[in-house]
């Protein structure tokens, strides 16, 4: 399968899967393993927001090789997924040693790629909840990082 190999990972390679919801001004939930960036490097250097969450390689794995159970790969284009869209509402990007691959969907998708594609979130979503992440994020002008987003009112 292009860009996801769950075999490979758990000895240390890096990977990375990303969640791109492009509706409503768009929000991206990133998971990397600690052999991409090691995780106190990570969190300790301060950053725009704190999306991206480190995984243990092993949790990375576990991850990588449910996508391959969903048939992501059947599924997934080759390359990275766009960074905004407006023809497309959702995507997810796997990036490992063998390369960079996503699926992405929007109403009227067949109904066996939407399955692989809801699995696969479904998967991501789980482990990205469960991530403890302790991200030191910068605070933009006048905020006390404590504000309501309107899509949270």
């Amino acid at each position: 399968m292009i860009g996801c190999s769950s075999t490979s990972v758990g000895d240390g390679t890096a990977a990375m899967v990303r969640f791109h919801e492009y509706r409503n001004g768009g929000k991206v939930m990133t998971i990397i393993n600690e052999s991409h960036t090691d995780r106190v490097e990570f969190y300790s250097t301060e950053r725009d927001d704190a999306s991206t969450k480190v995984a243990s390689d092993e949790l990375m794995a576990a991850l990588l090789e449910r996508i391959d159970e969903v048939d992501f790969g059947q599924f997934a284009q080759a390359g990275s997924a766009p960074a905004s869209s407006s023809q497309w509402s959702q995507s997810i990007e796997v990036q490992t040693i063998v390369g960079s691959s996503h699926i992405l969907v929007r109403k009227g998708i067949p109904a066996d790629k939407a399955a692989a594609f809801r699995d696969t979130r479904e998967a991501f979503l789980a482990i990205y909840n469960n991530i403890f992440g302790a991200q030191s994020v910068k605070l933009k002008p006048g905020s006390t990082g404590f504000e309501q987003s309107p899509a949270g009112k």
